[in-house]
């Protein structure tokens, strides 16, 4: 299990930390949807509708493969300081994995035979 590393008075998050909640943030990203004529509730996962739309990429060329998007008002605070404070590959990497994960749960096969090369990961406010 991945962990934080104490460096002097504060902590550090590892990048597998960074990952690990980063996908369980996307991961329990959810409203609540209430059908108003037969007051039916319904939880909606909103990443995990995200990937499950995303699905057929994989069949694409890179070039028009559309980004799978991560709102940063989706994220908590601690976790935006912790993104900022990594290097711009870093960030890509912490991204692209924590997504990955998100399609593996779905669909682990499908995921790996073609969508995991032409995935691209999209941070917007």
């Amino acid at each position: 299990m991945s962990e934080s590393i104490l460096e002097g008075n504060s902590q550090v998050w590892s990048i597998s930390f960074l990952i690990d909640n980063l996908k369980q943030c996307l991961a329990m990203n959810s409203e609540l949807i209430i059908k108003s004529e037969t007051e039916e509730v319904t939880e909606y996962r909103k990443y995990y509708m995200q990937v499950w739309d995303m699905q057929k990429i994989g069949f694409l060329e890179p070039s028009v493969a559309k980004p799978f998007v991560i709102f940063l008002s989706d994220l908590p605070e601690k976790l935006k300081v912790e993104l900022q404070q990594i290097s711009y590959l870093e960030r890509g990497y912490v991204l692209r994995q924590a997504v990955a994960r998100l399609f593996e749960d779905v669909n682990s096969k499908l995921y790996h035979n073609s969508i995991s090369k032409v995935l691209k990961v999209k941070l917007e406010k």
